[in-house]
């Protein structure tokens, strides 16, 4: 397939962030506990999740991803309008790309198993194709952006208030409608949908909870990435003016998350709640100003080609990295260097091989310009 022209700064960003999950994390975790001590144990700390309450920087990668699907929409959507399709056929790639990634999840969380109850069919693409294509169908069916503005802040408004009143009026008084995690509203609205579901199918989908209400956290996501695009595509501003307003665009979500805070809504992932709508919005915002004023205002671009080449084949190397035994291959390669080395720092070493091979082989694709368009 051609290689269309794309935003450099986009897919660095992009790059950088899918490195941590096609294994340079899992490394950081062994080299991390290898080395030991407050710092080895703290940077290793930071590529685990939190289990609820609080924020690491692997708890930043997944909203980020959605951030810059969102971010590439406005692009993608002028260069569909430019070649002449019209909105019914617009919406319905939309449509089609939802299901893609739908589909993709459900292999990458291995669908064929066919292990019903354990099966994660609210997994990270879906969540990403179900976020996106909200806000993409907003963007290509309102003709102002006003009405954009509107719709997304009226659906994260939405989204806020029922995570608020419906803990309040299920627990007893007095509980903290946020936490823990038993209270929160994607716990109990899962657990009414799975027993409602069990009821019609006794002994068949007894699912377990899925976090499916946080999944439309998700679109506010996707909308704020999407603001970030319409800004980077804006042809009247210089590209010093645009990463201005990106690092301006963060400070304010910044503060918005802050004010979350203060009023007793705290930093939860699991839940995507609002304040980790805002205060990753305002993280992955920040990168993109960042990476913008380094990539287009300075000029600097040799140094994220590592990056670029794994962001313009994201899809293509996370499926990779799921669906192969990259590790096996990684120890084929690097084992009589990992017994050179203590015996603490073995594991470190084998993981190390496994984003080199993910690198080298979007890398091929790269190189013979094979780019998978979902």
């Amino acid at each position: 397939m051609e290689e269309k022209k794309r935003i450099l700064s986009i897919d660095a960003l992009r790059g950088f962030d899918m490195m941590w999950i096609i294994g340079v994390g899992a490394f950081l975790i062994q080299a991390g506990r290898a080395w030991g001590g407050p710092v080895g144990n703290a940077v290793a700390d930071q590529m685990e999740h939190v289990p609820w309450e609080g924020l690491h920087l692997i708890d930043l990668i997944f909203p980020t991803f959605l951030f810059l699907a969102g971010a590439s929409w406005p692009f993608s959507l002028a260069s569909q309008r430019a070649k002449g399709y019209s909105d019914r056929q617009i919406f319905w790639r939309i449509v089609k790309r939802f299901l893609i990634l739908v589909a993709f999840g459900l292999i990458y969380d291995n669908i064929f198993k066919f292990d019903w109850v354990n099966c994660l069919y609210n997994s990270v693409l879906g969540r990403v194709g179900f976020g996106w294509a909200v806000a993409a169908a907003t963007l290509l069916l309102c003709r102002r952006l006003r009405t954009v503005i509107w719709v997304s802040v009226g659906i994260f408004a939405a989204y806020w208030l029922i995570g608020l009143i419906v803990p309040l009026v299920a627990n007893p008084p007095g509980v903290d409608p946020w936490m823990p995690r038993e209270v929160a509203v994607t716990r109990l609205l899962d657990n009414w949908l799975w027993a409602g579901i069990a009821k019609i199918f006794p002994g068949i989908m007894e699912i377990k909870p899925q976090g499916l209400f946080a999944g439309f956290g998700c679109i506010s996501s996707a909308f704020l990435g999407m603001y970030a695009g319409l800004i980077l595509k804006h042809d009247g501003w210089s590209p010093a003016r645009k990463s201005g307003l990106l690092a301006l665009f963060s400070l304010a979500l910044a503060a918005g998350g802050g004010v979350a805070m203060l009023t007793g809504c705290p930093c939860v992932k699991p839940s995507w709640n609002p304040t980790y709508i805002l205060v990753a919005g305002a993280i992955a915002m920040g990168f993109l100003a960042l990476f913008h004023w380094i990539i287009d205002v300075k000029g600097y671009t040799k140094w994220c080609f590592v990056f670029q080449v794994i962001g313009m084949n994201s899809i293509t190397v996370y499926m990779f990295h799921r669906l192969f035994d990259l590790k096996y291959t990684s120890r084929r390669f690097l084992l009589g260097f990992a017994n050179m080395v203590p015996p603490a720092w073995f594991d470190a070493v084998i993981a190390f091989g496994v984003p080199i091979i993910c690198w080298i082989f979007v890398y091929y694709l790269y190189r013979k310009k094979i780019f998978l368009r979902v």
